[in-house]
């Protein structure tokens, strides 16, 4: 509730919050006084904050009706005052203003040469409980980077208290992904450090990679698959962390630092190859073709183009596993593949079996090995695989048969029940702890995130507010356990969750015809067609969510007020 609490009075304060009135002549000299906290540069567009407590330069996030100021955790501005020359932040003009508060739509005057005052709106946020990464590039923008090639830059990472994790001056950042990149104005990005370093307390590595989360409404599914991936036991899964991420000193958001799926000490650590499964367009990766499906090899430790070793243990294995009669499990290391099966399967995985869909081989073995898990933003009720009582095989009959194909097996099915019993624990745990621990994690972080990015970045989620995009979460992936749990035959106990916190919500309902009515209903009703309105079938296909086109169906409780029409 405190949650919820802090973040309803965020977004309303934000929008029309307290205000308090200085004067300030626009120009981009300072000169501030030595024991000042700060100065502003109060030119809407092109707004800057310095901090000298921190030596911190923030840009100002304009967005035409306030310009938003993102602070990371660590900057204390709770006792500003007009009364302690410690704690002040001027204007560019030396004015002070006055009581500047955190979450709080305020308002400066400024005059240009004219004496022509502007009222201009602005807001302190402040993130909390996260590392913070700065990114300093050499010679360019934020907007310069692009997939082609690395960005000289240099980068500073500080924890929550404001201590330094890790510095290198010498590194390179590039775009990253496929999806996202092409359609979210929030980009993820590749970094390239110096040397293999530990960042944010991770094993070390070299290279590195920063998920922008910008498909999933909650930030935490990568997080929750990868976790899960750990703690079942899945070899070489990465660990990670979420952060803010500053650009010349501009906020772009909350991402999760990680490592991609390559071959290295800490990361792949075999002798050997690592391939996926992905049939999208080139990537400069080279492809093995078998029959239909495409492989590309991600990394090996073998001489470019020396391939002859992993084609063939690929060639072999989609043989076996599809030669009439039981399929050949000899090849494969069984174990790897029922984890994976059962990891992708809970979160009901869109990519599953089609795309970064990765496989190994190590040296002087000839079997391959399921994972490393990559790749989750939709999953678990996102990306239209909403349906939790339907199984990969019903939604992707087509794609890469091979999970299919050992499911069918009954030596198989007895690994997946002896699997799945002995790694219960941690996919309930998902559901009765995980989920509420990432949440308090990012509760102070993703209200910035989401202000910067959600107008840009159109969401698949069903609900607007994020405590009901997180409800979701948990009702979905209890139901995927309990889907788990009948396949195997495994029944154990059930984590309690509470469909319905009591209390109702309000259903607008809009005919298409200039008439809107509502109707109140409880929360976590899930309400099937006879529950809504009657309509004219002749002339509508029925009630969809206005949000994102989805019909209206029980899958999705009602958590909160929402809006339907007819199309």
């Amino acid at each position: 509730m405190k949650r919820k609490i802090l973040y309803i009075f965020t977004l309303l304060m934000l929008v029309g919050g307290l205000s308090c009135t200085v004067t300030a002549s626009v120009r981009t000299s300072y000169g501030m006084e030595t024991d000042s906290i700060g100065y502003l540069n109060t030119v809407p567009g092109q707004s800057t904050l310095y901090i000298k407590k921190y030596d911190l330069t923030i840009k100002g996030q304009d967005t035409g009706e306030v310009t938003y100021f993102v602070l990371p955790s660590y900057a204390d501005l709770t006792f500003i005052s007009q009364d302690n020359s410690e704690y002040r932040i001027y204007t560019a003009d030396g004015s002070l203003l006055s009581d500047p508060m955190l979450q709080t739509t305020q308002s400066v005057t400024v005059t240009d040469g004219e004496d022509t005052a502007t009222e201009w709106k602005v807001a302190f946020l402040r993130s909390e409980g996260m590392y913070t990464v700065f990114i300093g590039l050499h010679d360019a923008e934020a907007d310069d980077i692009s997939k082609q090639e690395y960005l000289e830059a240099s980068i500073e990472i500080k924890n929550e208290d404001g201590m330094l994790d890790r510095i290198d001056k010498s590194i390179g950042i590039k775009a990253r992904g496929n999806t996202t990149y092409l359609y979210s104005k929030k980009k993820p990005y590749d970094l390239q450090l110096s040397s293999r370093q530990s960042l944010m307390g991770l094993l070390p590595a070299k290279k590195w990679t920063l998920l922008a989360n910008s498909l999933d409404g909650t930030n935490m599914r990568n997080k929750i698959a990868l976790d899960l991936a750990g703690d079942i036991g899945m070899e070489y899964s990465t660990d990670s962390k979420w952060c803010d991420l500053y650009i010349n000193g501009e906020y772009r958001g909350n991402y999760l630092l990680c490592k991609e799926p390559k071959i290295g000490k800490g990361r792949v650590d075999i002798n050997g190859y690592l391939v996926k499964r992905d049939d999208r367009g080139d990537s400069g990766l080279t492809e093995l073709y078998i029959g239909d499906d495409i492989f590309k090899v991600a990394d090996t430790t073998h001489a470019d183009g020396d391939m002859q070793d992993m084609l063939e243990l690929l060639t072999r294995v989609d043989e076996e596993l599809n030669a009439d009669g039981a399929p050949d499990m000899s090849h494969i290391d069984v174990e790897s593949f029922a984890k994976r099966y059962l990891l992708e399967e809970f979160v009901l995985n869109r990519d599953a079996m089609g795309l970064s869909y990765y496989f190994y081989k190590k040296d002087g073995e000839e079997r391959l090995h399921a994972g490393p898990c990559w790749d989750y933003d939709k999953s678990c009720g996102n990306g239209g695989y909403t349906d939790y009582t339907r199984t990969q095989k019903d939604y992707k009959p087509d794609a890469l048969n091979w999970d299919h194909r050992l499911c069918e097996d009954e030596r198989y099915k007895e690994v997946l029940s002896d699997v799945f019993a002995e790694n219960y624990g941690a996919f309930y745990d998902v559901i009765s702890k995980r989920i509420d621990e990432y949440e308090d994690e990012l509760s102070g972080a993703v209200c910035p995130d989401r202000l910067l990015w959600e107008s840009e970045d159109e969401k698949e989620d069903m609900y607007d507010g994020y405590e009901s995009r997180v409800r979701y979460l948990k009702f979905f992936l209890y139901h995927r356990l309990q889907l788990l749990s009948d396949l195997t035959g495994y029944q154990g106990d059930m984590p309690d969750i509470n469909v319905s916190e009591g209390g109702w919500h309000t259903l607008y309902l809009d005919r298409g015809d200039g008439q809107v009515s509502s109707m109140t209903v409880a929360d976590g009703a899930q309400l099937t067609e006879e529950d809504l309105p009657e309509y004219d079938h002749m002339r509508y296909g029925g009630w969809v969510y206005t949000r994102n086109g989805q019909k209206a169906s029980p899958l999705y409780p009602v958590f909160e007020d929402m809006r339907l029409e007819l199309r």
